[in-house]
């Protein structure tokens, strides 16, 4: 598949859980520390990595907040700075194609990250297809016009058989 690879992509964070048995020393949370709700975190993940290796991007920026469930611990675990070691260590994903922001741990706060680095600069924002529409929303109130792709979306286009499973169910 051919794309006019987008010089970045804005990435939307995910809770994230320490673990020693990967190289990052991180894995996607399951659920939700504030929502108590599945988070489908390892598709985001997985998603962020197929767009790069797809050409989607150049560079993949993710934006996110501190992680509450080690709040009390220092120095602090950046979520969009684990995410990150993550795509670069468990998944191959080269340094040079990653970067992070810190900001806010939500949406909002993303977004509003999101608006003071990239301004008007071509660029699209990834989540979960579940987020899309709050994610929509405060971009919009934002002010920012740039499309929106669903994580799920690169792994099937990455993964044609899982797509063709789909579209047979």
């Amino acid at each position: 598949m051919e794309f006019e690879p987008l010089p970045f992509v804005c990435g939307l964070a995910f809770d994230i859980e320490k673990d020693p048995g990967t190289a990052s020393g991180f894995i996607p949370a399951r659920i939700d520390l504030g929502a108590g709700k599945e988070l489908f975190a390892d598709l985001r993940l997985e998603g962020f990595a197929a767009l790069l290796r797809l050409g989607f991007a150049e560079k993949l920026i993710i934006f996110g907040g501190n992680e509450g469930r080690y709040k009390d611990e220092t120095p602090v675990i950046n979520r969009a700075r684990a995410i990150t070691q993550m795509l670069e260590y468990d998944f191959g994903i080269p340094h040079d194609r990653l970067g992070y922001f810190a900001s806010s741990s939500n949406t909002l706060g993303n977004v509003a990250a999101i608006k003071k680095q990239i301004g008007s600069r071509r660029s699209a924002v990834v989540s979960n297809h579940y987020h899309l529409p709050r994610a929509a929303l405060d971009l919009t109130a934002a002010g920012l016009h740039v499309p929106l792709h669903a994580a799920e979306a690169f792994i099937l286009l990455q993964n044609r058989s899982l797509k063709e499973l789909l579209d047979a169910k």
